[in-house]
C-alpha cells in the first residue's frame, strides 16, 4: 500500500498576548497611549512610533476556537491539500461551494 500526504489549511480565532513598552513621561500618558491601541494595530502602532517597542508574543492554544463558514462571509474556512512531490492541490473544503481557484483569507 503507498502512503500519500495532505495538509489541513483551518481558520480559527485565538486569543496571542502581546508584551510591549511604551516610552512616554508619565504614567497617566503611557497607559492612555496603551488603551488607545485596543481601538487601532498595535503592530502598526509600533512601526508608526519609536516609543512603543513590543517585547514578545504568545500565542494562547487552549482558546483556539473554530470558525464556521457562516462566520467568514459564507466562505471556506477549511481546505484540505493533496501533496504529491511538492505540489499541493486543494481537493476539499466546507465551504458551500468549490473555493478550489480561490486563494486563502
Amino acid at each position: 500500500m503507498t502512503k500519500y500526504r495532505f495538509y489541513e489549511d483551518r481558520k480559527v480565532a485565538v486569543w496571542e498576548r502581546i508584551y510591549f513598552s511604551i516610552e512616554a513621561a508619565t504614567i497617566e500618558e503611557a497607559e492612555a497611549k496603551a488603551a488607545a491601541m485596543a481601538h487601532t494595530s498595535l503592530y502598526a502602532a509600533a512601526c508608526d512610533d519609536a516609543a512603543i517597542e513590543i517585547e514578545e508574543s504568545e500565542t494562547h492554544y487552549e482558546t483556539i476556537q473554530e470558525i464556521a463558514p457562516s462566520e467568514n462571509e459564507g466562505r471556506a474556512t477549511v481546505r484540505i491539500h493533496s501533496v504529491d512531490d511538492d505540489n499541493y492541490r486543494m481537493i476539499a473544503d466546507n465551504g458551500p461551494t468549490s473555493e478550489t481557484n480561490e486563494t486563502l483569507n
